[in-house]
């Protein structure tokens, strides 16, 4: 959108398991929130990246890391190093991340 630019979030995907894991979260009724401020959140933007956590569905060798993110579109002047993102399931469960 014109006077935005893209936040994009960057997650760490570690298999420290024995055995390689398949990671699928596009079933697991996930949303995804970037907090900004108190009355500011974003919703992120629909992409086709790859590692794209909305549609993340990949196979980790045990031992390795992959790269997942999340993209939202915020306005120019917004600082997003002190922002929140939040991570919640169906259920209600919710965690927080601090931006870095």
């Amino acid at each position: 959108p014109t006077g935005c630019k893209l936040a994009v979030v960057q997650f760490t995907i570690a298999n420290i398991s024995d055995k390689d894991i398949t990671v699928s979260l596009a079933d697991k009724e996930l949303t995804y929130e970037l907090v900004l401020g108190e009355n500011t959140i974003k919703k992120p933007l629909l992409t086709a990246l790859m590692g794209d956590l909305q549609f993340y569905n990949e196979t980790i060798p045990t031992g390795e890391t992959k790269v997942g993110v999340v993209v939202f579109a915020v306005e120019k002047d917004v600082d997003v190093s002190t922002g929140t993102v939040v991570i919640q399931n169906g259920a209600g469960k919710a965690c927080r991340i601090s931006v870095k």
